[in-house]
């Protein structure tokens, strides 16, 4: 019985797909460093931008970077819920206290409506974005 050993790893490229060709190029140091930059901030290594951009390829925005922000803005978005509940917990401790005031519910229902906008503002800037990323 003979065992073939799995060799693992990544697959071999054929000689057409290897990156074996060089060209060198000539420029200053905030040039390459914005071009750095810039393939970064696309997901990019500073090859795979130069050629796509020299082509006229798309270079699409880097989607890690979009996730990371997409959770930022997903955590914040919790943290206002949970202080929209505490002003609910608050709001009927002091109703169930018979303390609640006029002035506290219109100023709450101003906080809240305020809110709302800010909310509606947020889904129409999401379904912008998601329109924008189907292109």
């Amino acid at each position: 019985m003979t065992f073939i050993k799995n060799k693992g790893g990544r697959p071999k490229l054929s000689n057409s797909e290897k990156r074996i060709a060089e060209i060198h190029i000539v420029c200053n140091k905030g040039d390459k460093t914005r071009i750095k930059e810039l393939a970064k901030s696309y997901g990019l290594t500073m090859t795979d931008y130069i050629l796509r951009k020299c082509f006229d390829e798309n270079v699409s925005f880097n989607h890690v970077e979009f996730l990371k922000e997409i959770h930022v803005l997903g955590t914040e978005l919790s943290r206002q819920g949970n202080n929209i509940n505490q002003l609910a917990k608050y709001t009927n401790t002091l109703t169930i206290e018979k303390k609640l005031t006029p002035e506290i519910a219109i100023r709450l229902e101003e906080i809240l409506l305020e809110h709302i906008k800010k909310q509606e503002e947020v889904r129409v800037a999401f379904r912008t974005l998601i329109r924008e990323m189907a292109k």
